[in-house]
């Protein structure tokens, strides 16, 4: 059941992404969706890439 709602979750955040400007993602291949003892260093890199997109969010809204 576990597998059937990730799967489906994956294949619904993929189909909302398509119309997307920009997608920010930060690389977290470490820290788990329920892992909340992880959740600053989350942040942390998070805000990373935020400020890494930043150039293409300003270059978007001045379109």
């Amino acid at each position: 059941m576990w597998q059937t709602t990730t799967i489906m979750g994956g294949a619904i955040a993929a189909n909302e992404l398509k119309g997307a400007d920009v997608v920010i993602r930060p690389r977290l291949p470490y820290v788990k969706s329920w892992d909340f003892t992880a959740r600053n260093e989350a942040m942390i890199e998070g805000e990373r890439a935020a400020l890494a997109a930043l150039p293409a969010i300003k270059q978007k809204l001045l379109r």
